[in-house]
């Protein structure tokens, strides 16, 4: 399992690719030796409306449904699956701005917020940071996933489309 500085690049080196950044645009998922482990795009009006993501994870196509959620629909969870195996599941906290939790292989991570002027947040299991994430730029142009201790990269992958600013309040 691996750890180290994990990243996202937009694909593509088209001008036009870097010039409008969307959070719409896909990107690749790098790890800590620059190789393509994965990829992530926000599916938009345009794609599958059933899923917020589409996320791969070393060519495996991983199911992020999308789920709307309004203020009395606190607590919930989200079933992370690639084809007919759950490969996690999301739980959230009470409201919209509790801290949320990632259940995988029978352990349960907090995934929290640490700094909300930066917008930092880290993934623990028994009070241990296994991972922080951070983003520069005003969109989440690139963000960065420090894994310190060893992760699935599964884990990784999702944590890609966990920090994302709008999931935030359409999901997990």
């Amino acid at each position: 399992m691996p750890i180290g500085q994990f990243k996202s690049a937009l694909d593509g080196n088209s001008f036009w690719t870097n010039a409008k950044c969307l959070f719409a645009d896909r990107r690749a998922i790098l790890d800590a030796d620059g190789l393509r482990i994965g990829g992530y795009k926000l599916i938009t009006v345009a794609g599958d409306r059933s899923l917020l993501w589409d996320l791969m994870v070393e060519g495996r196509p991983v199911r992020f449904p999308a789920l709307h959620v309004n203020n009395t629909d606190y607590p919930f969870s989200l079933d992370i699956t690639s084809g007919e195996t759950t490969v996690a599941v999301i739980h959230s906290g009470t409201t919209s701005y509790s801290d949320y939790s990632l259940e995988f292989n029978g352990k349960k991570y907090l995934w929290k917020d640490v700094s909300k002027v930066r917008k930092v947040m880290q993934l623990e299991l028994d009070s241990q940071v296994y991972a922080r994430a951070h983003s520069e730029g005003l969109l989440v142009n690139q963000t960065f996933i420090e894994v310190r201790r060893d992760l699935p990269l599964d884990i990784i992958c999702l944590l890609f489309c966990m920090f994302g600013g709008m999931v935030r309040h359409l999901t997990a």
